[in-house]
């Protein structure tokens, strides 16, 4: 196969690529907010409105290259309901704070961290908690019940008419899956929902043909739909086909989410957003992660940094201690704060101190899984030179840059390829060396162990 198109739904924007897979090249990319609506008391995604768009979105590719096959990747902590007459409800938004409201009745039933390698998160970062409120709201629900499916699922129901799940939407911290066990949680029979729930297939199985009616004169015919994957897990795929282990792999958008393959043996911290992913391969995954990239949105502003603000930021001591987004990641419940002093809007010492402060968070998250070997930085902060800079530094290790716009359409596309398929990837590789940069660096991670236990204490 030459052209695959992925549908890479992620949580700030929905894209459509047309991947050269001879190349490992995005040859187009068309894309669009995904902005969520009101349904009733809560947020959904909207789902109609992102099938219209995939729907032109392939329909244009179609007009210029022969598509062979489509992949499909999605965010997490997202599932569908689907009705035995074919309707369905749509999916809950996990960042909507209502859900909280059953958290406590919710926490007395779920599945505990030694079985599911998912901690309790906020909101409705675990679909079982989803799955829990929409039950509660309506107890019809069950009897309507036709399958419970997996956002990537869903889309290839959309397209094939086929159901499934895969493992690595499974094993993103749902409560409904066991990663040591390979198998569902005990939380499928509290719900009163087994035999919905479709037993996950391997990502890069092939789910079907597409028989939607996509193009003008009908369907697309022969085109085959991949069962598609977790958007992290399909960020880690071309590192898989690629490197040797020990490496650990940082993929960054809205969520930074960080990957060991081969690190040491750790005990995780449920209460640091640390979990057991599942990969391509079927593999435990100890991963971390924060809202990174939400965070930069929030506080960077729009300043480019020069060196009059590094040498500022280094003779002020000026730092920005977690967390911005604090209901996630490492450094839970404690109250962001600048000191000793908030820089002004949109300056360069803003953007840079705030660029650092993301590697830095960043490297704890590497430390609380047990990284060793490689570091491989791929997504929207491959253009970020401070972060990289900070990140190098303080790690003291080379970056592994991905050239690829996108690690997570590459590594969807790369689905079609046989397992056994070795790839050689490119990457630019990064290394910074900087005493002052190293010594800010310590410096930050003393003051937020102290600012940290301050918060533990109350």
């Amino acid at each position: 196969m030459k052209y695959i198109a992925v549908i890479d739904v992620g949580k700030t924007n929905v894209k459509v690529a047309l991947v050269n897979l001879e190349l490992f090249e995005e040859q187009q990319i068309v894309s669009m907010p995904n902005i969520s609506v009101s349904s009733g008391q809560l947020l959904t995604f909207n789902t109609r409105q992102i099938w219209k768009f995939i729907c032109h979105s392939l329909r244009e590719l179609r007009s210029n290259f022969l598509i062979e096959g489509i992949s499909i990747t999605t965010h997490g902590a997202a599932a569908v309901l689907v009705m035995q007459d074919g309707t369905y409800l749509e999916p809950l938004d996990y960042e909507d704070p209502t859900i909280n409201s059953i958290a406590d009745e919710y926490s007395k039933i779920r599945p505990n961290f030694e079985e599911t390698g998912s901690p309790h998160l906020a909101n409705g970062l675990n679909i079982g908690s989803q799955l829990y409120l929409q039950f509660k709201k309506d107890p019809t629900i069950r009897e309507k019940l036709k399958h419970v499916v997996t956002y990537p699922q869903f889309w290839g129901w959309k397209l094939t008419g086929k159901f499934a799940t895969d493992f690595t939407s499974l094993g993103c911290h749902t409560d409904l899956w066991s990663p040591k066990n390979g198998d569902f949680s005990n939380l499928l029979s509290t719900l009163k929902i087994e035999g919905k729930i479709p037993f996950p297939k391997k990502p890069n199985e092939l789910l079907g043909t597409v028989n939607a009616p996509i193009t003008a004169n009908g369907d697309m015919p022969s085109i085959l739909v991949s069962v598609g994957i977790h958007d992290s897990n399909a960020s880690l795929v071309p590192h898989l086909l690629s490197q040797t282990s020990p490496f650990s792999v940082i993929s960054t958008g809205t969520w930074v989410v960080v990957l060991s393959v081969g690190g040491k043996k750790i005990q995780l911290d449920p209460t640091k957003d640390t979990l057991l992913n599942v990969n391509l391969f079927g593999k435990e995954t100890p991963s971390a992660r924060f809202m990174g990239g939400r965070e930069f949105e929030i506080e960077a502003g729009f300043g480019k940094p020069s060196q009059k603000d590094f040498e500022k930021m280094i003779e002020d001591d000026l730092i920005l201690l977690p967390s911005i987004i604090n209901d996630v990641g490492p450094f839970q419940k404690c109250e962001p704060q600048w000191y000793p002093y908030v820089p002004e809007k949109n300056s360069g010492l803003r953007n840079l101190v705030t660029s650092y402060y993301l590697a830095l968070m960043t490297c704890e998250c590497l430390k609380q899984i047990g990284h060793k070997g490689k570091i491989i930085l791929e997504g929207p902060f491959t253009k970020n030179l401070y972060f990289m800079n900070m990140l190098s530094v303080i790690t003291k290790t080379k970056i592994l840059v991905s050239k690829s716009t996108t690690g997570t359409t590459i590594g969807a596309s790369m689905l079609f390829l046989d397992r056994s398929y070795k790839t050689n990837i490119n990457y630019e590789i990064l290394e910074h060396n900087d005493t002052k940069l190293l010594d800010f660096g310590k410096r930050w991670q003393k003051k937020i162990s102290l600012h940290a236990k301050r918060y533990v204490k109350n």
